[in-house]
């Protein structure tokens, strides 16, 4: 190799070194919004963009219905309003949540909060879902329960991908067989907040264990018009990166007796 040649090649690689930590860094950016953004996904399966425009239409709609005469009206006509403006308190409710929701991810604050205020935040967005499936809620949560000083969004987004994951669980078994039920688990110790959510789902296979929170992996198979949605393998990957960084741990443990899947969540204290 000539002298000419090698500052070439140093320079070279000089450069491609710097490319890559530069696309490194970039990809490390790139992957903290799209963790913060999909803690978000299981609001935008109800609440998506197109949900702003229907309150606009169901709006108009019951302006118009109710400026019929009375005397034009009859029980069918009377069932359709009540159950638009049924549906339209509904979707409001749905958009105001999720507003706050990402106000909240993007002032990025640490509040003190509670937890059992957090899971009933959650869990009255999916009664109308849940209600209808037979899928009971338990709780053991002492009432006024605090985790360390954490962005409440944040806390509410790991509740909500575990409680989501935990529905799509229960509705792969009969009511009938074990029963659709799901439990939330809460307390303090001197050292953690730990948080479990269980379900009398069918259980993780045997073998995979290790797998569930690697990146693209899922077990959850529900229809394309299922709210819900289809499991896309980033849920619970996302969910252990968000709780890593914010001082905890995530892990499978032994359920509760009549459960068969419990996840436990513990933030230092």
């Amino acid at each position: 190799m000539t002298r000419e040649v090698k500052p070439e090649i140093t320079e070279s690689y000089e450069d491609l070194e710097e490319k890559v930590e530069q696309f490194e860094r970039a990809q490390e950016d790139h992957q903290a919004s799209i963790e913060s953004m999909y803690l978000m996904s299981s609001v935008a399966a109800f609440m998506t963009h197109e949900t702003s425009e229907l309150l606009r239409n169901a709006n108009d709609m019951i302006e118009a219905w109710e400026a019929v005469p009375e005397e034009n009206r009859d029980d069918e006509f009377e069932r359709r309003l009540e159950k638009t403006k049924e549906a339209k308190s509904k979707f409001k409710k749905q958009l105001g949540y999720a507003k706050r929701f990402i106000s909240g991810l993007e002032e990025e604050t640490e509040n003190e909060l509670y937890v059992n205020g957090k899971i009933d935040e959650v869990v009255e967005q999916f009664d109308h879902y849940t209600q209808q499936r037979a899928v009971e809620i338990e709780r053991t949560v002492p009432k006024y329960i605090q985790p360390p000083e954490l962005n409440p969004s944040i806390y509410t987004g790991v509740i909500m991908n575990l409680f989501t994951n935990a529905i799509k669980a229960v509705l792969e078994v009969s009511p009938e067989d074990s029963g659709r039920v799901i439990r939330f688990d809460g307390g303090n110790t001197e050292d953690w907040h730990v948080l479990k959510v269980s379900d009398t789902g069918p259980g993780i296979p045997e073998g995979i264990e290790e797998r569930i929170f690697d990146p693209l992996f899922s077990t959850t198979d529900r229809p394309d018009d299922d709210p819900l949605g289809g499991g896309v393998g980033l849920g619970l990957y996302i969910v252990e990166r968000v709780v890593e960084r914010s001082d905890g741990e995530i892990s499978v443990v032994e359920p509760p007796e009549g459960f068969e899947t419990c996840f436990e969540v513990r933030f230092e204290r």
